[in-house]
Protein backbone atom coordinates (compact mmCIF):
# COMPACT_ATOMS: atom_id res chain seq x y z
CA UNK A 1 0.00 0.00 0.00
CA UNK A 2 2.40 2.12 -1.31
CA UNK A 3 0.26 5.36 -2.24
CA UNK A 4 -1.63 5.25 0.66
CA UNK A 5 1.21 6.77 2.86
CA UNK A 6 0.69 10.23 1.62
CA UNK A 7 -2.64 10.33 3.78
CA UNK A 8 -1.29 10.34 7.05
CA UNK A 9 -1.10 13.09 9.69
CA UNK A 10 1.26 13.98 12.09
CA UNK A 11 -0.38 15.72 14.97
CA UNK A 12 2.55 15.61 18.10
CA UNK A 13 3.79 18.87 17.06
CA UNK A 14 0.77 21.00 16.32
CA UNK A 15 -0.82 23.30 18.87
CA UNK A 16 -3.85 23.47 20.03
CA UNK A 17 -6.44 24.24 18.05
CA UNK A 18 -7.74 24.55 14.17
CA UNK A 19 -5.65 22.88 12.01
CA UNK A 20 -6.34 22.73 7.51
CA UNK A 21 -4.94 19.91 5.66
CA UNK A 22 -5.71 19.15 1.96
CA UNK A 23 -5.86 15.90 -0.02
CA UNK A 24 -6.01 14.57 -3.30
CA UNK A 25 -7.87 11.19 -3.85
CA UNK A 26 -7.12 9.99 -7.59
CA UNK A 27 -6.97 6.78 -9.45
CA UNK A 28 -3.58 5.37 -7.56
CA UNK A 29 -5.67 5.32 -4.15
CA UNK A 30 -8.39 3.54 -5.56
CA UNK A 31 -6.46 0.80 -7.09
CA UNK A 32 -4.74 0.19 -3.38
CA UNK A 33 -8.26 -1.48 -2.45
CA UNK A 34 -8.48 -4.55 -4.54
CA UNK A 35 -12.52 -5.13 -5.00
CA UNK A 36 -13.11 -1.66 -5.01
CA UNK A 37 -16.83 -0.28 -6.34
CA UNK A 38 -15.02 2.49 -7.40
CA UNK A 39 -12.26 2.44 -10.17
CA UNK A 40 -11.24 5.72 -10.52
CA UNK A 41 -12.05 9.07 -9.04
CA UNK A 42 -10.80 12.66 -8.76
CA UNK A 43 -11.81 13.98 -5.72
CA UNK A 44 -10.65 17.28 -3.38
CA UNK A 45 -10.67 16.41 -0.02
CA UNK A 46 -9.95 19.35 3.32
CA UNK A 47 -9.41 17.93 6.22
CA UNK A 48 -9.76 20.38 9.16
CA UNK A 49 -8.30 18.95 12.10
CA UNK A 50 -9.21 20.13 15.81
CA UNK A 51 -6.64 19.57 18.50
CA UNK A 52 -7.65 19.30 21.98
CA UNK A 53 -5.41 18.13 24.90
CA UNK A 54 -7.84 14.58 25.31
CA UNK A 55 -8.72 14.00 21.95
CA UNK A 56 -9.39 15.22 18.22
CA UNK A 57 -12.09 15.79 15.70
CA UNK A 58 -11.36 15.42 12.06
CA UNK A 59 -13.53 17.16 9.85
CA UNK A 60 -13.45 15.73 5.93
CA UNK A 61 -14.94 17.79 3.54
CA UNK A 62 -15.05 15.67 -0.39
CA UNK A 63 -15.92 17.54 -3.59
CA UNK A 64 -15.58 15.36 -6.85
CA UNK A 65 -16.63 12.17 -8.79
CA UNK A 66 -15.60 8.97 -8.96
CA UNK A 67 -16.19 6.55 -11.70
CA UNK A 68 -18.15 3.27 -11.29
CA UNK A 69 -20.15 0.81 -13.04
CA UNK A 70 -24.02 1.09 -13.50
CA UNK A 71 -26.14 -1.46 -12.39
CA UNK A 72 -28.80 -0.89 -15.01
CA UNK A 73 -26.23 -1.29 -18.28
CA UNK A 74 -23.18 -2.30 -16.96
CA UNK A 75 -21.16 1.03 -18.09
CA UNK A 76 -18.85 2.71 -16.59
CA UNK A 77 -19.90 6.53 -15.64
CA UNK A 78 -19.00 9.29 -13.26
CA UNK A 79 -20.56 9.93 -10.27
CA UNK A 80 -20.42 13.29 -8.60
CA UNK A 81 -19.74 13.23 -5.05
CA UNK A 82 -19.78 15.88 -2.46
CA UNK A 83 -20.49 15.46 1.15
CA UNK A 84 -18.86 15.42 4.62
CA UNK A 85 -17.94 13.65 7.76
CA UNK A 86 -16.85 13.90 11.20
CA UNK A 87 -14.50 11.51 13.04
CA UNK A 88 -13.28 11.49 17.02
CA UNK A 89 -10.07 10.42 17.87
CA UNK A 90 -9.62 9.74 21.70
CA UNK A 91 -6.82 9.72 23.59
CA UNK A 92 -6.72 6.27 26.17
CA UNK A 93 -4.33 4.00 27.66
CA UNK A 94 -7.03 1.74 28.56
CA UNK A 95 -7.77 -1.03 26.56
CA UNK A 96 -11.31 0.32 24.82
CA UNK A 97 -13.29 -0.58 22.07
CA UNK A 98 -14.16 1.44 19.42
CA UNK A 99 -17.66 3.23 18.35
CA UNK A 100 -19.27 4.52 15.01
CA UNK A 101 -18.26 7.86 16.53
CA UNK A 102 -15.27 7.37 18.67
CA UNK A 103 -12.16 5.77 17.53
CA UNK A 104 -9.75 5.46 20.63
CA UNK A 105 -6.08 6.23 20.40
CA UNK A 106 -3.35 5.05 22.65
CA UNK A 107 -1.56 8.32 24.59
CA UNK A 108 1.80 7.72 22.66
CA UNK A 109 0.16 8.42 19.02
CA UNK A 110 1.82 10.66 16.96
CA UNK A 111 0.05 10.42 13.70
CA UNK A 112 -3.33 9.02 12.39
CA UNK A 113 -3.14 7.15 9.13
CA UNK A 114 -6.74 8.52 6.78
CA UNK A 115 -6.50 6.22 3.84
CA UNK A 116 -9.36 3.18 5.23
CA UNK A 117 -11.18 6.00 6.91
CA UNK A 118 -11.52 7.76 3.28
CA UNK A 119 -12.14 4.68 1.76
CA UNK A 120 -15.09 3.96 3.98
CA UNK A 121 -16.67 7.07 3.52
CA UNK A 122 -16.55 6.96 -0.51
CA UNK A 123 -18.12 4.17 -0.37
CA UNK A 124 -20.50 4.85 2.05
CA UNK A 125 -21.59 7.95 0.36
CA UNK A 126 -22.42 5.55 -2.67
CA UNK A 127 -25.85 4.60 -3.00
CA UNK A 128 -27.17 1.12 -2.58
CA UNK A 129 -28.11 0.81 -6.87
CA UNK A 130 -25.77 2.98 -8.50
CA UNK A 131 -26.97 3.89 -12.29
CA UNK A 132 -26.31 7.05 -14.88
CA UNK A 133 -28.30 9.61 -13.86
CA UNK A 134 -31.46 10.86 -15.33
CA UNK A 135 -31.31 13.27 -18.39
CA UNK A 136 -33.06 16.70 -18.53
CA UNK A 137 -36.61 15.23 -19.46
CA UNK A 138 -36.03 12.57 -16.67
CA UNK A 139 -35.71 9.54 -18.26
CA UNK A 140 -32.67 7.06 -17.51
CA UNK A 141 -30.09 7.68 -19.59
CA UNK A 142 -28.14 4.44 -19.89
CA UNK A 143 -26.90 2.55 -22.91
CA UNK A 144 -29.66 0.77 -24.16
CA UNK A 145 -29.00 -2.90 -24.06
CA UNK A 146 -28.79 -4.66 -28.38
CA UNK A 147 -30.82 -8.35 -26.89
CA UNK A 148 -30.13 -9.71 -30.35
CA UNK A 149 -26.54 -9.71 -29.11
CA UNK A 150 -27.96 -12.17 -25.96
CA UNK A 151 -29.88 -14.57 -28.55
CA UNK A 152 -26.48 -16.25 -28.84
CA UNK A 153 -26.06 -17.21 -24.99
CA UNK A 154 -30.02 -18.52 -25.25
CA UNK A 155 -30.45 -21.90 -24.54
CA UNK A 156 -32.93 -23.78 -26.61
CA UNK A 157 -34.82 -27.10 -25.37
CA UNK A 158 -33.12 -29.28 -27.14
CA UNK A 159 -29.16 -27.95 -25.77
CA UNK A 160 -30.52 -28.32 -22.55
CA UNK A 161 -28.76 -30.35 -20.12
CA UNK A 162 -30.45 -33.96 -19.26
CA UNK A 163 -30.02 -33.80 -15.73
CA UNK A 164 -32.94 -31.42 -15.52
CA UNK A 165 -35.27 -33.97 -16.77
CA UNK A 166 -35.26 -35.73 -13.74
CA UNK A 167 -35.94 -32.82 -11.68
CA UNK A 168 -38.90 -31.54 -14.14
CA UNK A 169 -40.74 -35.07 -13.12
CA UNK A 170 -40.38 -34.43 -9.89
CA UNK A 171 -42.58 -31.23 -10.02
Amino acid sequence: MSNLKDYVISFRGLKIGDHEFDFQISDSFFEEFEYSRVKRGNISLKVILNKADTMLRLDFIFKGSVNTDCDSCGEEFDFPIDFSERLILKFSDQEEEDTEEVVFLPSSAYQVKLAQYLYEYVNLALPMRLTHPEDEEGNPSCEEIDLEEFEDFKESEDDMDPRWDALKKLK
